[in-house]
């Protein structure tokens, strides 16, 4: 059943929060997706799946609220040095696959965030921003 606390968590949050920021006349909405939703990623099938949903929602919410100040985006990270990168074991070779030849850092990550939150992200809506040092994109450092 954690497939349904999934998808009641987003839902549930918007939910309670787009009638507020409908009232106040602004808001800001940041889902954290996964590139894996746009991209293939060994392994992560339940995750794709369910986050590209939310990608759909994405698309759906922003047009519907836009109108009234509230911007709706989701943040897909690719490879960033995180806890998760190790519990999914990921090594060091996935770094031959990003043409940045690094991993993002949790700072670049949160500074995304922050500004997709921003009164200055006002025009920015419905759209899914890629994070991945270019990964998705199918290059190679090699």
């Amino acid at each position: 059943m954690r497939f349904a606390y999934f998808w009641s968590g987003p839902l549930r949050l918007v939910e309670a929060l787009l009638p507020v920021m409908k009232q106040r006349g602004w808001g800001r909405v940041v889902w954290v997706t996964s590139v894996a939703a746009q991209a293939y990623m060994p392994g992560m099938a339940i995750s794709t799946s369910l986050r590209s949903g939310l990608h759909g929602l994405v698309r759906t919410l922003s047009a519907e609220y836009a109108p009234f100040g509230i911007t709706i985006n989701a943040l897909a990270p690719g490879y960033h040095g995180t806890a998760r990168l190790k519990e999914l074991q990921v090594d060091s070779s996935v770094l031959n696959s990003v043409p940045a030849g690094r991993l993002g850092t949790t700072a670049e990550f949160g500074e995304t965030a922050a500004f997709l939150a921003s009164p200055d992200a006002g025009y920015i809506t419905g759209q899914v921003i890629t994070a991945d040092g270019g990964w998705s994109h199918g290059l190679t450092n090699s």
